[in-house]
């Protein structure tokens, strides 16, 4: 997991730390270790980094800690607050069952070293570099964007410049995309599934999955977490949230919304963008669905009163058909069961 790119004598390696001389800080752990020892050329930097693993100033934090070894992915590169466990401790003392020790072909750290490490994951493995005050941003992703591979990743990373929130991030908040086949993306052969938020995307679209895995469209579809690939076409389904941002630049042959009554405010604005990229595409369709709503002047409101004009007479509008189920008696009492059952 770590590789060393010196010379076994030991040449060309840093000087060792005087004891006493490292904090168990990342930052002077990365400074004094990761940086000089591992983060050179040739070793764990850039695209070629062994494991895929870079542990550059900008990228390591993000590809150690509370990440699945690629080796033992049972364990942890770095287990917060357990150093036994942690995959970066038994590479580097030697006790991994894949692998030799780390540095390879390189003396090995000393143990006062290795004992920092350790206390600094016992503490918590918390990074002290001190946060900006600019919004939270992608720092690296890896595999490299662009770089080619032979095989499809078993993960995909992506770094902050500071820790997040983990409670707002989940499979929706980055959308994986495929290329259908053709090499190329944006072409405009795919099939979003939005819903409002990330969870009711994500309903959609396994009920489509297994609509799809488990019926006649079997042999015609290669379902996958993330998307359902038509084969041998370059046709694509994959899901999106309303709150995930704008998708700018889709031409789908089909939309389908979920919950609209929940596309308020800056959620609104992918309909807007996924609706008018479908409609620059010949023959495309639109399905929105929602339960009840209240806001008159929201994207479903509107959408209320058009279907309410049309079966007026008050408009003509052959593109728009408008199916929807209400009480006759609007001021009905909700916790009324008799007036509901009438």
């Amino acid at each position: 997991m770590l590789t060393s790119c010196t010379g076994g004598d030991g040449s060309g390696l840093p000087p060792r730390l005087p004891p006493g001389s490292l904090s168990p800080d990342f930052s002077a752990i990365q400074a004094n270790v990761f940086t000089p020892n591992c983060a050179t050329t040739g070793c764990h930097l850039g695209a070629g980094a062994p494991q895929g693993l870079r542990l550059d100033d900008a990228n390591s934090f993000g590809m150690l800690v509370g990440i699945a070894s690629s080796e033992q992915s049972s364990l942890l590169r770095v287990a917060p607050g357990d150093p036994d466990n942690s995959y970066l401790i038994r590479k580097l003392e030697g006790s991994a069952s894949v692998g030799g020790r780390m540095p390879l072909n390189a003396p090995p750290l000393e143990q006062t070293t290795i004992d920092v490490i350790r206390q600094w994951i016992t503490a918590g493995a918390i990074d002290d570099r001190i946060p900006s005050s600019e919004p939270i941003r992608v720092t690296a992703l890896s595999p490299i964007p662009g770089s080619a591979l032979t095989a499809s990743p078993t993960n995909i990373v992506a770094m902050f410049d500071r820790e997040l929130d983990v409670s707002t991030v989940n499979v929706m908040t980055f959308v994986l995309e495929a290329s259908g086949g053709d090499a190329s993306f944006n072409d405009g052969n795919e099939i979003p599934i939005a819903a409002a938020s990330f969870d009711q995307a994500e309903l959609i679209f396994g009920a489509a999955r297994i609509m799809i895995s488990e019926g006649n469209l079997a042999d015609f579809f290669e379902p996958y977490d993330t998307e359902i690939l038509l084969k041998d076409d370059p046709g694509q389904i994959y899901r999106v949230a309303a709150v995930a941002g704008t998708n700018d630049g889709r031409r789908p042959t089909f939309f389908l919304a979920d919950e609209v009554h929940e596309w308020v405010g800056k959620k609104e604005r992918v309909h807007l963008v996924l609706s008018n990229g479908r409609a620059k595409r010949a023959d495309s369709w639109e399905l929105s669905i929602s339960t009840a709503g209240w806001d008159t002047s929201s994207l479903l409101g509107r959408m209320y009163q058009h279907g309410q004009d049309l079966e007026a007479g008050r408009l003509t509008d052959r593109r728009f058909l408008f199916e929807w189920h209400e009480p006759s008696n609007l001021e009905v009492d909700l916790r009324d069961t008799k007036a509901l059952e009438v």
